[in-house]
């Protein structure tokens, strides 16, 4: 599979703020943002350019996730406080306050939530009812990244010390700790499943390359700045990083070569630091936020 044309199909403004997550809403086409204005917005854009808020927090809103089966969708703040909103009969919301810096990363595993925050613990939730299962203080140092390979239940999760933490499911018992992997904070981290790899993003702008164990395949220098997200580009063969360098790099898993990049002047896209992407893979469209408020889509053929 080669990608031919990228076109932006999608412009969609709404924000007050800066955009800093996105995530898949309850529905097939829909999904949802969050960012600095600490509003959650749901967007459909085959039926409508306009979004809608679903939720004003009043905070920072740093992570974001949806959980379809159960309605409910939950929100990490700058301050360390998780929003659940219960959308199953009539909307509730709670604010529970258990960790303490940001919650700068959420994950779904098992139909759990688990949680990784700056005050260095992992932490799993019931999205039910909020209820906490299982938690454990790691490091001392701020959580950045998070992901989860399903298949053998171990948690990929990174500092700012640019070390990687490898933990085993539901126990979060330490399988090993990788020092120093990237120089400085590992801000992404992405676990791709068909390939059995490990990618992570850091602000020393690099991606590297490894097996499940954190044995470093690859080392490239990916961007200018800091790699605030990787997206696996599921059912193709590529994968996408997002820069504070406002670019897009869509990279070729068989080989890591840089296959397209998503910038001005070549197009009309984002003005400052791209924080977040989201892939629709039924519609080959990849969904991209940042700084300036905007959220584009991408569609590839």
């Amino acid at each position: 599979m080669q990608i031919h044309t990228i076109q932006q199909i999608h412009y969609l403004q709404g924000h007050k703020g800066g955009i800093y997550t996105l995530c898949h809403g309850f529905e097939d086409n829909s999904f949802l943002s969050a960012g600095s204005d600490g509003l959650i917005c749901k967007w459909n854009p085959d039926q409508n350019q306009n979004g809608v808020i679903i939720a004003q927090t009043g905070e920072r809103l740093f992570s974001l996730l949806a959980f379809p089966a159960q309605k409910v969708i939950f929100a990490g703040t700058m301050q360390g406080d998780l929003f659940h909103l219960n959308f199953k009969n009539e909307q509730m919301v709670k604010r529970f306050k258990f960790h303490q810096p940001s919650i700068y990363r959420l994950a779904e595993w098992k139909d759990l939530l688990i949680v990784a925050a700056g005050d260095g613990i992992i932490s799993i939730w019931n999205p039910e009812n909020g209820d906490i299962i299982n938690h454990l203080k790691i490091t001392h140092q701020k959580l950045r990244s998070l992901d989860i390979d399903t298949e053998n239940d171990i948690l990929y999760t990174g500092d700012a010390n640019g070390n990687l933490w490898i933990l085993k499911l539901p126990e979060i018992t330490l399988i090993d700790k990788i020092q120093n992997l990237h120089d400085k904070t590992i801000f992404s981290i992405k676990y791709l499943q068909t390939e059995k790899l490990l990618v992570t993003g850091g602000l020393d702008a690099h991606i590297k390359i490894c097996d499940g164990k954190g044995k470093i395949h690859q080392d490239i220098q990916a961007h200018w700045f800091c790699v605030n997200d990787i997206c696996d580009l599921t059912g193709t063969p590529f994968m996408a990083t997002a820069s504070r360098d406002k670019t897009i790099r869509i990279w070729d898993k068989r080989d890591w070569s840089l296959v397209k990049e998503i910038s001005s002047p070549k197009f009309a896209t984002h003005l400052h630091s791209v924080n977040s992407l989201l892939w629709k893979e039924e519609e080959l469209i990849l969904y991209s936020a940042g700084d300036d408020g905007n959220i584009f889509g991408w569609k590839f053929e």
